[in-house]
């Protein structure tokens, strides 16, 4: 997980060379501006209605609430100043859970 200040282009670009090996395949969905992963992986997305968007991204949408729960029952809020670091004792806890 990264904060960004804007969701842009250039920051997905930044993201996809840093996170993911070249040609892996990458579901979205249709927000514009994620066709930027097209330039370097193989894109699914779709058009999905929010309802759906659990069977379409079904890991996405536990992570970000696990992510929101951990942030409010541990944290009890968040400092914008302090977001990535948030995020990042969330991965470090997640990837060594049991």
């Amino acid at each position: 997980m990264q904060a960004v200040n804007t969701a842009s282009k250039v920051t997905v670009r930044q993201f996809l060379g840093k996170h993911l090996k070249v040609d892996q395949t990458v579901k979205t969905d249709a927000l514009p501006v994620l066709n930027a992963v097209s330039e370097t992986q193989h894109h699914r997305k779709e058009l999905t209605p929010p309802r759906e968007t659990a069977v379409w991204l079904p890991l996405v949408h536990r992570m970000i609430g696990n992510m929101k729960t951990f942030i409010n029952g541990t944290f009890h809020g968040v400092y914008s100043k302090c977001l990535q670091e948030y995020l990042d004792e969330f991965c470090y806890r997640f990837n060594r859970r049991l």
